[in-house]
């Protein structure tokens, strides 16, 4: 066998549960948005994606970094299991304060005040088992998380089965998918020793749990910054064109977005050994870096020739042909992908060698360029405006984080 071919291969057999996990967790959203799509008109499918969007960008500036701040700190033992019970409790008492703002911000559509609640509810609540997976990712513990995901969303998806036949209302939906994110904490929470969430928040440490968002920071303005140039051109898109362009945008986006589980499966184990190297050495490891630019960049190939080949067909077969225009959107953007892939490597590079800092100032940049470009673009161009937008942010953020490794590197020298 090619080495090549080999090496590529050795990633998916040794992340195997990576690989599997992400599947299923990317499922869960995607899993109800087929769903959905397949009884509800375009017009209440677009205020769904806008709420979702509405929320996850709400979620990510209260995510404070955290998740990945904690997987490097588990993974170098540097984090103690009362810490990250009061980083939980305070997760907790920030879902509280949030639940509120998008009601006020969707209140001129009241009448689906329940649905608006529900996806609230499961969007801020999804950060809880981030913390809990992230922790036991940098303890390698991937098996683990993939059993939680398993169970949880093979009972998921069953229902949800049942659900599209007999066109279950949506709130049914959304409250058995928040069930399933609580079954899974509770299974999480059974693989962490001395974890007592009602136990620890009697003695909650306001102080050590800022403090570690304090270290964290620079890790959570980039997930903001990240998630608000992922999602801002939906809002923008729904002020300028309405919520059917939404609904025919997302359907394209969502296909280019999920298949960054495949550069996740690739670097989520990179990220532990980048960290454990640097932490150790105080520099790089230059041969794997070189290995996984060329499986990023292969993986990235082939799913652009995919999208270009066979992305009516692929829509047909999830969306229904309802959504079928989306696939000359679905052609365009599909060239974002291996962007998107070396973006994500580029952000572990700096990441694991503490240049927090870094990533935070260039994902502002992509930010800045991104909500630039979709208010030039988007009102002359729509739909293709904002695809135009995602590449050039895309595009933006890629060479300034290169740039900066590349100073770095001649550090080492």
């Amino acid at each position: 066998m090619p080495h090549g071919k080999q090496s590529l291969k050795s990633y998916f057999v040794q992340g195997k549960y990576i690989f599997f996990y992400n599947i299923l967790e990317r499922l869960t959203f995607f899993a109800f948005y087929i769903s959905i799509a397949r009884y509800v008109d375009k017009e209440l499918y677009g205020l769904i994606v806008s709420v979702s969007a509405f929320t996850n960008i709400i979620a990510s500036i209260f995510d404070l970094g955290l998740p990945f701040f904690i997987q490097r700190e588990s993974a170098t033992n540097s984090i103690s299991r009362q810490t990250l019970l009061n980083i939980l409790s305070l997760k907790i008492i920030l879902m509280i304060f949030l639940l509120p703002l998008p009601l006020i911000y969707f209140s001129g559509d009241q009448r689906y005040f329940l649905i608006i609640l529900l996806i609230a509810l499961v969007n801020f609540y999804h950060p809880l088992n981030q913390i809990l997976v992230f922790y036991l990712n940098g303890k390698d513990k991937f098996e683990i998380n993939f059993k939680s995901v398993f169970y949880s969303r093979l009972i998921l998806f069953t229902l949800l089965f049942f659900y599209t036949i007999y066109r279950v209302k949506i709130e049914i939906s959304l409250l058995t998918i928040l069930s399933i994110l609580v079954f899974q904490s509770l299974y999480l929470s059974r693989f962490i020793r001395g974890f007592d969430l009602i136990k620890s928040s009697k003695v909650f440490d306001l102080k050590d749990a800022m403090n570690i968002v304090r270290k964290s920071l620079p890790f959570g303005l980039g997930v903001i910054f990240t998630m608000a140039y992922d999602r801002i051109d939906v809002l923008i898109l729904n002020h300028f064109w309405g919520k059917t362009d939404v609904a025919v945008y997302s359907v394209a986006y969502s296909l280019i977005r999920h298949t960054s589980i495949f550069s996740t499966v690739i670097l989520l184990q990179s990220y532990n050994k980048l960290s454990r190297f640097y932490l150790q050495e105080k520099r790089m490891h230059l041969n794997l870096i070189v290995k996984e630019i060329i499986v990023l960049i292969f993986v990235a190939s082939g799913l652009v020739f995919v999208y270009l080949n066979w992305g009516d067909l692929i829509i047909s077969i999830i969306f229904t042909k309802k959504f079928l225009v989306s696939s000359e959107y679905l052609k365009t953007i599909s060239f974002a992908i291996p962007l998107i892939f070396l973006n994500n490597f580029t952000g572990i590079l700096l990441n694991s060698q503490r240049l927090e800092k870094v990533t935070m100032m260039t994902t502002f940049l992509g930010l800045i360029i991104n909500v630039s470009s979709n208010f030039i673009l988007i009102p002359r161009l729509g739909i293709y405006g904002a695809i135009y937008s995602t590449i050039i942010t895309e595009g933006t953020i890629l060479f300034s984080q290169l740039f900066f490794l590349i100073k770095k590197s001649f550090e080492y020298r």
